[in-house]
């Protein structure tokens, strides 16, 4: 196999290091734009947790608990869809939850990517799915006087995970378009630099060369 030339190799350099800059400009770019999204989200359920939480200090009844949990995630607004679910750590069987285990449109309560969860005292913010419905969820490991208990409380988010999906195709394809775009322009640029530098380099042997024959004829 043939090595590469000079040409090809400084072209190569050039566009790997356009694209690590644009795939690292894109990535802080979808970071700033997710938490603006999905930020206001994860502020009512963290608010929404931490009141559900205060009442499994109170009380452990299993009626009491659902009742005050609905009071606490129901809102004045029709179809918001807000589910939750809470259970007791190491029990098979949920305490209390907006919905019976198999009614089908609130599987994703139960089917969670890490059935473990977060460590005790903390929480973890979680996206889930349905179908083609997205939920935003937080996931607390609360320590009661009544024992050690899960709460999950997911929140519809369809429209902002939609938007966010939007956003990485139009950065695929702005990135993509770039990308080429320093291709197309790196290799005649990286041609025609290369290209002029013997020629100034002859230049500079021919006004030496002259130098040193007018330096012989006055000698």
């Amino acid at each position: 196999m043939r090595p590469l030339s000079l040409r090809t190799r400084v072209v190569l350099l050039v566009v790997v290091f356009v694209a690590i800059l644009l795939a690292a400009a894109s990535v802080s770019a979808y970071i700033a734009i997710r938490n603006v999204y999905l930020g206001h989200i994860d502020r009512m359920l963290a608010i929404m947790a931490k009141a559900v939480a205060s009442e499994l200090d109170e009380t452990a009844d299993a009626t009491d608990l659902a009742r005050k949990a609905r009071s606490v995630t129901e809102s004045p607004w029709k179809g918001t869809g807000t589910h939750f679910r809470i259970w007791q750590h190491g029990q098979a069987d949920d305490l209390a939850s907006s919905m019976a285990r198999g009614t089908r449109k609130v599987q994703f309560l139960w089917n969670l990517p890490d059935p473990a969860g977060p460590e005790p005292g903390q929480r973890r913010f979680l996206d889930l799915r349905q179908k083609k419905k997205d939920y935003r969820a937080v996931w607390v490991r609360h320590r009661s006087p009544h024992g050690d208990f899960h709460l999950l409380i997911a929140h519809p988010g369809s429209y902002e995970h939609r938007r966010l999906r939007e956003l990485l195709g139009l950065l695929a394809a702005v990135n993509g378009g770039l990308i080429l775009l320093a291709i197309l322009l790196a290799a005649p640029l990286v041609h025609l630099a290369i290209r002029r530098q013997p020629a100034s380099g002859q230049a500079g042997w021919r006004s030496g060369s002259l130098q040193a024959v007018h330096g012989q004829r006055f000698a």
